[in-house]
C-alpha cells in the first residue's frame, strides 16, 4: 500500500504538466476559434437528451456517421503508427534481456517518445483537417436557400408587387395633378394624334415657355380632350411636339427651340387679340 499510494503521487507530479498543458492548448484553440466565451448553459439538465427516440435519431445522423468515420479513422492511424514504429525496433528489443534494467526502461522511453511525437504530429494534421471541414460545414449551413434569399429580400425591399401596385398608384397621381395642369395651358401642340405636349409661358415669371403636361397615345388624347373642354387651342406641329416631348414636365424649353415656339404663341396671342 505504501509502494503504490508513493508511486500514485510520482505519477500525479509527472502527469499534472502534461494534464495542464492539454488544458492551456485546448483554451486557446477554441478562445482563438470563437472568442471568448463564457457561459453557463451546458451546466443546466437537458433531460430532453434522456428521449431514446431523438437520441437514436443523433446516433444515426449524418453528423454523427461522419464523426464515426473520422474517429475511427483517427484510431486505426495511430494504432498502425504505433504498430509500425514498434515493429521497426522489434529486433532491438530481443536484446533487452542481456541488459539492465534501466538500459530496457531507456530503450521504452526513447519508443514511446517516438510514438508519442508521430502520434501527435498526426493528430495535429488532423485537426488542421478538421477544423477546415468544420468551417466549410459551417459556411454551408449558413448559406440560404433560394425561398430564403427571396424572403429576406421581400423583407428588406419589400414585396415587388406591393411596390409595383405603389408605383402605379404614385403614376396615376401624378398623371391627374399633371391633366389638372392642361386648363392652365396657352396652347397643346400635337403629332397629330401619337403625342400632345401642353406648354405655358408667363412674361413676368418665366424666362422660357415651360412643359406643364406631356402624354402619348391614350395620354395624348386625354390632353387633347381636356384642351377642347377648355378652349385651349391645339396646334398640329409634329417636329416641334416631338422634340418637346423629350423635355421633363416643368423644363423650361431649349434656345434653338424658341423661335419655333415663339410664332405658335405669337399666332395663339393673335387670335386671341393680346399682344
Amino acid at each position: 500500500m505504501g509502494l503504490f499510494i508513493h508511486t500514485t503521487k510520482e505519477m500525479a507530479f509527472l502527469l499534472i504538466p502534461l494534464f495542464v498543458l492539454v488544458l492551456i492548448i485546448g483554451f486557446f484553440s477554441s478562445f482563438f476559434q470563437f472568442g471568448w466565451l463564457l457561459t453557463a448553459k451546458p451546466l443546466i439538465p437537458d433531460f430532453s437528451k434522456l428521449n431514446p427516440i431523438k437520441g437514436m435519431g443523433r446516433i444515426f445522423s449524418k453528423r454523427s456517421v461522419v464523426e464515426s468515420v473520422k474517429s475511427i479513422a483517427k484510431v486505426t492511424l495511430i494504432g498502425w503508427i504505433a504498430f509500425s514504429t514498434v515493429a521497426s525496433k522489434f529486433n532491438e528489443a530481443l536484446i533487452l534481456v542481456d541488459t539492465s534494467a534501466n538500459a530496457a526502461i531507456l530503450f521504452l522511453a526513447r519508443t514511446a517518445s517516438l510514438i508519442m511525437a508521430k502520434v501527435c504530429a498526426l493528430l495535429i494534421f488532423l485537426a488542421f483537417i478538421d477544423f477546415l471541414y468544420v468551417r466549410w460545414e459551417m459556411e454551408e449551413k449558413m448559406k440560404m436557400t433560394k425561398q430564403e434569399q427571396k424572403e429576406e429580400f421581400k423583407e428588406s425591399e419589400g414585396d415587388p408587387h406591393v411596390k409595383a401596385q405603389i408605383k402605379a398608384i404614385q403614376q396615376q397621381m401624378a398623371r391627374k395633378r399633371m391633366m389638372a395642369e392642361v386648363p392652365k395651358a396657352d396652347a397643346v401642340i400635337t403629332n397629330p394624334t401619337h403625342f400632345a405636349v401642353a406648354i405655358k409661358y408667363d412674361p413676368d415669371k418665366m424666362v422660357a415657355p415651360i412643359v406643364i403636361a406631356k402624354g402619348a397615345d391614350f395620354v395624348a388624347m386625354r390632353i387633347r380632350e381636356i384642351a377642347r373642354e377648355n378652349n385651349i387651342p391645339l396646334i398640329e406641329n409634329p417636329p416641334v411636339a416631338r422634340l418637346l416631348h423629350k423635355l421633363d414636365l416643368g423644363a423650361a424649353i431649349p434656345e434653338e427651340m424658341f423661335k419655333a415656339v415663339a410664332e405658335i404663341l405669337a399666332h395663339i396671342y393673335s387670335l386671341k387679340g393680346k399682344r
